[in-house]
């Protein structure tokens, strides 16, 4: 299985992912796989092909993505693009329904939290102006989206029981 999680900055990725790395022993990780500030480049959609193919060889093993594809698209405007549903993010979408057991889990965590967070803590990637923008970007991607998928809101309560359910 591959499990995908995707959020905003800010809208507790890490630590969902620490809370399943705790239940679930027999997966592992692949974090930091992309992050906003990354230039256009063709190695990053090489290296979704790398980890879709080396699941195909290894269909047993759990794979817990930090991120995919769908932040490629999210926050291509910070590069001064719009790749919003592009021609690669639909091939690797199309690839992952048609070969891939997947689950994309999107944090859907508030614009009030997202606020509140950044104010405490701050991002390396984003302005605090480009929450509501960010985060209108995901709700479309979610709505879009063919990929099995669950909308995980931020208070996580029963959230990883929720998806150790969907992974069953």
């Amino acid at each position: 299985m591959i499990l995908i999680i995707e959020g905003p900055d800010l809208s507790g990725k890490t630590t969902i992912i620490s809370k399943l790395g705790k239940t679930i022993k027999d997966g592992f990780v692949i974090k930091n796989l992309y992050k906003p500030s990354y230039p256009k480049d063709k190695k990053i959609w090489n290296q979704y092909l790398k980890i879709l193919n080396f699941h195909l060889e290894n269909p047993d093993i759990l794979i817990i993505l930090d991120r995919f594809y769908p932040s490629q698209e999210i926050y291509s405007y910070l590069r001064g693009e719009d790749e919003f549903r592009c021609k690669d993010a639909l091939d690797i979408e199309n690839l992952i329904i048609c070969k891939h057991d997947h689950l994309c889990i999107y944090l859907n965590t508030t614009k009030n939290d997202l606020y509140r967070r950044y104010r405490v803590r701050g991002d390396e990637h984003i302005k605090g102006s480009d929450i509501d923008k960010i985060k209108n970007r995901y709700d479309n991607f979610y709505e879009s989206t063919k990929l099995n998928k669950i909308r995980l809101n931020s208070k996580w309560k029963n959230s990883i029981e929720r998806i150790i359910a969907k992974l069953k």
